[in-house]
């Protein structure tokens, strides 16, 4: 399914009013808008008064599955009374277009049994709780597990608090190294998405 034209804007708009920072802060794509800031080595931030949203791009480059893209994410309420997140919340959107939602728990615990080494492999989660740290933890789990069965489908996020999880979708047509992708966060409390675009190096950091 094709993003059109009010997709497209959306993204811009979500993308300024997020990241309330200038060009000159933000990695530069090869074609297109500015990449959002870099937050560490190999995962970029958008945020503004009321959130941020994170996404962490390392385990993309080195699990280099055929039938999924795993990527971590982080997402902290800095203003909202509250944010409500659910599997839905979650969209990417590949070079072409292309729009793809979450991959389910089942399916994940079924046909993917790497999910716990993935969890080992993530690097944000020590670079939020050091940016956030009076924020407190909630917990989250999208993607379970055998080490992390239960799954928590639906965090919600009071003022001061944060996520951080792992999460799948299925594998871009693109292609994953070298491409740009976009990932948008809508959720019933936000008046317009919010969108961090990134990109997936061709190298592990």
């Amino acid at each position: 399914m094709r993003s059109n034209g009010i997709a497209t804007l959306l993204s811009v708009v979500a993308l300024s009013l997020m990241c309330g920072c200038g060009p000159s802060h933000r990695a530069v794509s090869n074609e297109g808008p500015a990449l959002a800031p870099k937050f560490s080595q190999s995962s970029y931030i958008a945020q503004g008064d009321s959130l941020a949203l994170i996404v962490g791009t390392r385990l993309a480059v080195i699990a280099e599955d055929p039938d999924y893209l795993p990527l971590e994410i982080g997402v902290a309420n800095k203003g909202l009374a509250q944010l409500t997140l659910t599997p839905d919340s979650f969209v990417l959107i590949d070079e072409d277009g292309s729009r793809y939602s979450m991959v389910t728990s089942g399916e994940m615990f079924r046909e993917y049994r790497r999910v716990d080494v993935d969890r080992r492999l993530g690097e944000i989660l020590q670079f939020m709780l050091g940016k956030f740290s009076v924020y407190t933890l909630v917990p989250s789990n999208f993607t379970p597990s055998f080490d992390f069965p239960t799954p928590l489908r639906t965090p919600v996020l009071q003022r001061y608090t944060l996520i951080h999880d792992l999460v799948y979708f299925p594998r871009p047509a693109t292609g994953i190294r070298g491409h740009t992708f976009e990932l948008f966060l809508n959720t019933p409390e936000l008046e317009l998405p919010a969108v961090v675009r990134f990109r997936v190096d061709g190298k592990v950091n």
